[in-house]
């Protein structure tokens, strides 16, 4: 009859096992990503005794650290194509609006493509700006699940357009060209909005958080009671947080045009970041919007 191994050296040869799969997951990478990565599988190799759990807890960590490493290093490496493709779409804006008398749009353009090009010329400050997206983004969707795993899964959904989709989607959710283009999986569906739009609440619920981070990613979660929605890329905000809302009441102004509030190092234009989330999960907000006959999926590019 074959000798049982004691519980602690199995947890030691799956910590083990889980320590060498990481090690060879990031050999690729290089400086702090590395160093971070190495780092947490030793603390889970080393964290013996106490329940499986806590094993299987480390170990998701670890992973889910690895798997946003990974992004932010496809992100950074596309940060010069990126910035040139957005001075690309500033320079079209701009050329389509001609002599516009709108004078204060013409600076906000004029404003964006400094910014540009000033991020353009430095790598440095490129890197922390999309470090910093990345991790607000992250922060986003961690309080998105958290609040929605607080509440009990409802039997049907309804929510309405936060905004009226008149030129389609320009990304949809789990978009494969949009990962492809900007190394981020999209658990969200874009709707393409003028500048400054108003953006109403999707349905009646509570604003849980208003996130305003300057020039970063700035977005509003409200919780319905079963389910929350989350609204990305906000110029300025027009609730506070523990308001109770109304379906189509005005919650805020949409952005994502380059260089301009809200938007992030790595928007494209301006539009609406649209995300559903219920019992912790994301899923794909279009099943439950009203039809539209005009809706169709533009090209992300």
């Amino acid at each position: 009859m074959p000798l049982k191994k004691p519980p602690s050296v199995l947890r030691m040869s799956a910590l083990l096992v889980l320590s060498l799969s990481m090690f060879v997951s990031v050999l690729m990478m290089h400086g702090d990503a590395r160093a971070q990565i190495i780092s947490l599988s030793y603390r889970a190799h080393h964290a013996m005794g106490g329940p499986e759990h806590d094993h299987r807890l480390q170990q998701m960590e670890a992973d889910d650290a690895v798997r946003k490493l990974r992004i932010k290093q496809a992100v950074l490496s596309r940060r010069e194509e990126l910035l040139r493709y957005q001075l690309r779409l500033l320079e079209q804006e701009r050329l389509r609006m001609g002599s516009s008398e709108d004078e204060r749009l013409l600076e906000s353009l004029r404003e964006s493509r400094d910014e540009l090009l000033m991020l353009l010329k430095d790598q440095q400050s490129v890197d922390r700006s999309v470090a910093d997206y990345l991790r607000q983004m992250w922060d986003a969707e961690q309080q998105a699940k958290a609040i929605s795993s607080q509440i009990q899964a409802p039997k049907k959904i309804f929510i309405n357009w936060p905004v009226e989709p008149r030129r389609g989607l320009s990304a949809h959710f789990h978009d494969k060209e949009y990962e492809k283009f900007f190394g981020i999986p999209h658990k969200a569906i874009d709707i393409p909005v003028a500048q400054n739009s108003e953006i109403v609440s999707a349905g009646d619920g509570k604003v849980k958080k208003i996130a305003d981070n300057g020039m970063g990613y700035s977005y509003v979660i409200i919780d319905h009671g079963g389910y929350v929605t989350l609204y990305g890329h906000i110029t300025q905000f027009l609730v506070s947080e523990g308001m109770s809302v109304k379906e189509g009441q005005p919650i805020a102004l949409s952005g994502g045009r380059p260089g301009t509030r809200g938007a992030g190092p790595i928007s494209t234009g301006p539009h609406l970041h649209f995300e559903l989330i219920v019992d912790g999960k994301h899923i794909d907000p279009k099943p439950y919007l009203p039809y539209r006959r005009q809706l169709h999926v533009k090209p992300t590019l």
